[in-house]
Parts: structure tokens; sequence; C-alpha cells
């Protein structure tokens, strides 16, 4: 019984080992130079496709007083778009 309880916990020691998360920050790198300012409960996200060329495009929302910001998929490089949509005078989700 001592052994399965041992091979139990060196188990579980060695999963929980492998199971770490890593992430790396590159959006700077990538083009996406911009911070969501001081909002209520963080901003949102999306990832879309609207130029239809294969490659999900983001939406990034933001502060007050501050539009939303486009940014183009090219090859896994973003550039900020200008799109015709108001801006709002408030923080968006």
């Amino acid at each position: 019984m001592t052994k399965v309880v041992k091979l139990l916990l060196v188990t579980i020691i060695l999963n929980s080992l492998n199971a770490q998360v890593s992430f790396t920050e590159n959006a700077s790198a990538s083009g996406i130079s911009v911070t969501c300012g001081d909002t209520y409960i963080g901003n949102g996200v999306s990832f879309y496709d609207y130029d239809m060329d294969g490659l999900d495009d983001i939406t990034l929302t933001t502060d007050a007083n501050d539009g939303l910001r486009f940014y183009k998929n090219i090859g896994g490089f973003f550039v900020q778009q200008t799109i015709n949509i108001p801006d709002l005078n408030y923080q968006t989700k």
C-alpha cells in the first residue's frame, strides 16, 4: 500500500512540474503598443478576419474618450487601421 501512495505522490509532483503556463509578452514586437487605460473590470478584445484575407484581425476596446482600435493582421504583424466610425465618450468592453 505504501508503494502505491509513494507512486501516486511522485506522479502528482511530476505532473504539476510539467503543467506550468509559459507566457511571453510580444505585443509591441507584433505592432500593437496600446494600453487599456484606467477602466472598470478591464477591456475587451476580439479576433475576426474583417478583410477576409484568411488572417484574424484584432479589435481593442479603450478607455473613455478614446476610440476603438482596429489592427489588420499582415503576416503576423499588426498595423492600426483608421475606420470611419465615431469616437465614443465612454469606455467600451
